[in-house]
């Protein structure tokens, strides 16, 4: 029995390429997706930062009696950060929301710290 093969242009081109290649390629891919861990783990320092500050602000916003919301700020930081991130290329709109969403969050740890009861651990009992 004689068997045929296909031959060479009639298979996809994808087919054609040898597998080295493919390896190269995946190799050069993982770099990048390395490079972006790194950036995401510094991101994600730079926010635990930002919340260390963040309770810091709470704390003297209790000691003072000062309001936990302070509109003309989030008005402040929104507009200037949207600047920043247009400076840095990135869209107003995709700023604007990543700010929303660390806003809320940073009004809900001071809200937790603010409101908190300074009860002593044995006042529960």
């Amino acid at each position: 029995m004689v068997r045929s093969f296909p031959v060479a242009h009639s298979l996809p081109i994808k087919s054609r390429v040898p597998k080295h290649s493919e390896s190269i390629k995946m190799a050069s891919l993982e770099k990048f997706r390395q490079e972006l861990d790194t950036i995401d783990a510094q991101l994600l320092a730079a926010l635990g930062k930002r919340f260390q500050v963040i309770r810091q602000v709470a704390e003297f916003k209790k000691q003072q009696s000062i309001p936990m919301m302070q509109p003309a700020r989030v008005k402040a930081v929104q507009q200037s950060r949207q600047e920043l991130g247009r400076q840095h290329g990135l869209d107003s709109d995709f700023v604007s929301q990543l700010y929303t969403l660390i806003i809320q969050e940073a009004c809900r740890v001071e809200d937790e710290i603010i409101d908190a009861t300074t009860q002593s651990p044995q006042s529960n009992l």
